[in-house]
Parts: C-alpha cells; structure tokens; sequence
C-alpha cells in the first residue's frame, strides 16, 4: 500500500505537490526536521501495541507534506491514511477545496483497502 500512495502522491501538481518520506531508512536529520515541524508520528503508542498494530515497525510507514505543509498524509499510522488539510487563519473554505482537490488520492486508496481496513480507530468510522 505504502508504494502505491507515494506514487499517487509524487503525482501531485501545483499546491499540492511535495515530497513523500519513508520512514524505511528515514536518516536522523530528515526525521528530527519532521519532528520538529510536528509532522511525525512515533513508535511506542501502547494502544497500537496493544493492537498489534505496529508489529512490523517502521515498514510501510510514512507521511507526505505538500511544499507549503498545509496537506499532509500519514500512511500507516493509526489509519491506513489520515488526509489532513491544515492552515493558519480561518479560512474554511480554502482547507476543504484542498480536500475536494485530492479526491484523486481518496479513489485510488479506497479501492487499496475494504472499508473496514481503513481506519483502527471505530470511532472514527462514524463520522
């Protein structure tokens, strides 16, 4: 799965466009930028332990950040994909455009994974 969305998403164009880490062999530099922009996720959650679901750390794990970092996608985290639009200010309109404007990665990832693979988090399937 990790491969087919850094593919999907080395497609994107103009705002969208950036640069997809593996943290397959992630170096400490790249990782301490990472952490230091608050982008990174880290090992060790004991609930995903608790859910076996981070048995095969780091493999098939990584994050996407457009070049302005106001869209991110972590791969394998929690969920299989967490899209998130972000910006400073309170223009919601601009946040949700960016989210109509990946729609592309939304189709080519859902026919990845059934439903009920997308997210490990229940509560998260109700809204």
């Amino acid at each position: 799965m990790e491969a087919k969305v850094s593919e999907t998403l080395g497609s994107m164009q103009e705002d969208l466009k950036g640069t997809y880490y593996s943290l397959t062999g992630m170096d400490k530099a790249t990782q301490q930028k990472l952490i230091d922009d608050h982008f990174l996720f880290k090992e060790g959650d004991r609930f995903l332990q608790a859910a076996n679901a981070c048995r095969f750390w780091p493999t098939g794990r990584g994050i996407f950040h457009n070049d302005n970092k106001t869209f991110l996608v972590w791969v394998n985290e929690e969920d299989h994909l967490r899209i998130i639009s972000m910006q400073k200010g309170g223009d919601l309109k601009q946040v949700y455009s960016r989210l109509v404007h990946v729609s592309l990665v939304t189709r080519v990832c859902s026919r990845l994974v059934h439903v009920s693979l997308v997210t490990r988090v229940c509560s998260r399937l109700a809204h």
